[in-house]
């Protein structure tokens, strides 16, 4: 996340940065086709005297894409990208 972006912002940039897929984001509009977050998580790595190595946060966010039928394409950083049914995830 950039400093001054919001989570929305932040998810549709990504998105786009990793996969090309374009998500929908209409500002001040809400509901289930907006980005959204729900769920996250922080992770903090100490050294063996207890000082803080790194911290990083993870957050879910929810989103639609433009264009459903367009397949994501895996950035240079990236081994793969693709959609999988709701039923294969964990």
């Amino acid at each position: 996340m950039e400093l001054g972006e919001t989570m929305a912002d932040c998810a549709v940039r990504e998105a786009a940065e990793e996969t090309g897929l374009r998500l929908r984001n209409a500002p001040g509009e809400q509901g289930l086709g907006q980005p959204h977050p729900f769920t996250a998580a922080d992770v903090i790595v100490r050294d063996p005297a207890g000082r803080i190595q790194f911290q990083y946060a993870i957050v879910e966010v929810a989103a639609t894409p433009e264009d459903p039928q367009q397949a994501p394409q895996a950035s240079a950083d990236a081994d793969d990208a693709r959609w999988f049914a709701g039923s294969q995830s964990i």
